[in-house]
């Protein structure tokens, strides 16, 4: 898997429509949210992010290929109680300029339906007895792809700033997620507000062991200005002060500074 995985960040995600940076050629990276509650008003942007959802996913053994739609997009049930974004980035190679996904992210929102979060389902031990609130948002489909380690740190780091902002403008009061030790021990090290609130559990299906976690999304803000990151990347404290509440285009820095 390990081996997977590695190969998979050498490849380009799916390229889109250029004329998106039409008036920020000054651009790089572009985040946006793309589609709400499966509806889109970038349908382009939109069917790109799914198949390089499925894509990434196929490759890593996460899903099988008819769970895809006929389109070859990751569609699953839950996107109709989600908000999806996503990460563009544009490149030049051989002086051919080129426009690709690198990065997604969706938060399936409880209240939307009511009915259990994928993280309850996994782990009916836990929240059987005290079900999360229709104010709880779980994070999906989170991905980051590029060549360069410091580039999939940057781009992660996005749609964390992304996800914080949309959860504290729709007043969600926790974030939930499944994630695998070596993302979970990051998310402690650069000083994200985490809780583990269970025991790991083996799914195969979805890459091993997983943790349980909780995000306290009021908290992320507070905590990352008072812990400074250990692998001394980027200022962190700098790169969450965003007007633009992580939505918009930006330079190769992907920090707090966006272009006009």
């Amino acid at each position: 898997m390990t081996e997977v995985l590695e190969n998979l960040q050498q490849l380009n995600g799916p390229e889109v429509p250029s004329s998106i940076f039409n008036n920020h050629p000054e651009a790089t990276y572009w985040i946006g949210k793309v589609a709400d509650l499966g509806q889109s008003s970038l349908p382009e942007y939109y069917n790109a992010l799914t198949k390089f959802r499925a894509e990434t996913y196929l490759r890593l053994g996460f899903i099988a290929m008819d769970q895809l739609d006929t389109e070859g997009r990751d569609i699953d049930k839950d996107e109709l109680r989600s908000t999806s974004f996503m990460v563009v980035k544009k490149s030049e190679h051989n002086s051919i300029m080129h426009t690709s996904v690198v990065g997604s992210a969706r938060l399936i929102c409880k209240g939307v339906t009511g009915d259990p979060l994928p993280i309850e389902r996994t782990f009916p031990e836990i929240f059987d007895k005290d079900p999360l609130s229709n104010k709880t948002v779980e994070i999906s489909r989170f991905i980051s792809r590029d060549s360069e380690e410091i580039n999939r740190h940057m781009v992660s780091l996005a749609l964390i700033r992304t996800l914080t902002y949309e959860c504290i403008e729709t007043i969600a009061d926790s974030g939930h997620c499944m994630l695998e030790k070596p993302f979970l021990r990051l998310l402690e090290a650069i000083g994200i507000p985490i809780e583990v609130v269970g025991a790991p559990k083996d799914i195969p299906e979805q890459g091993g062991v997983l943790y349980p976690v909780k995000i306290d999304n009021y908290q992320v803000f507070s905590s990352i200005k008072n812990k400074k990151d250990k692998y001394k990347i980027i200022d962190l404290q700098r790169f969450f002060d965003d007007e633009g509440k992580g939505i918009g285009y930006y330079n190769n820095s992907l920090d707090g500074v966006k272009n006009d």
